[in-house]
């Protein structure tokens, strides 16, 4: 059994996770107001290697994710149910570390320090290249919103 972790983490590009799985989101933005559903959740790669560009080490897990909030009172609600599967294996988390089974995560605390964070929930934010504003490794690209805090895992 998992033991519960809080983590400081970002979630990027209308929150499609940056936990080393994806997920495929749609959403519907109104004055501040984010809804999003997502599925379709992906394990990608691992923690030594989250990068896989020719699409080896893309495993599929089952479940969804929901996220509500309100980009200018820095509030919302992030929650995904994920489960690991026989085919794909277990979430390698860190060195010898690794989760399987049903795995729930929830952000509901959302804050950030620098300035581009806007509190904890950015709106039309530029990301990576070379905007200054996260990592260089990922091309450049407009995220419709952005948010960092803790997670519960």
């Amino acid at each position: 059994m998992a033991k519960k972790t809080r983590a400081n983490v970002a979630a990027v590009a209308g929150l499609t996770f940056a936990l080393a799985f994806g997920l495929v989101a749609v959403g519907q933005p109104s004055t501040g107001d984010y809804s999003f559903e997502a599925e379709l959740p992906l394990v990608i790669g691992d923690v030594n290697d989250p990068f896989r560009y020719a699409g080896d080490e893309v495993r599929e897990l089952r479940g969804s994710a929901t996220f509500e909030g309100d980009a200018f009172r820095d509030e919302g609600l992030l929650l995904a149910v994920v489960s690991t599967t026989e085919e794909s294996g277990p979430i390698v988390v860190g060195d010898s570390m690794e989760i399987q089974g049903v795995i729930r995560i929830v952000m509901e605390e959302f804050l950030g320090t620098e300035s581009f964070m806007s509190g904890g929930l950015a709106e039309d934010l530029l990301v990576h290249g070379d905007t200054g504003v996260m990592s260089n490794v990922m091309p450049e690209f407009l995220t419709e919103i952005a948010g960092w805090g803790l997670l519960d895992v």
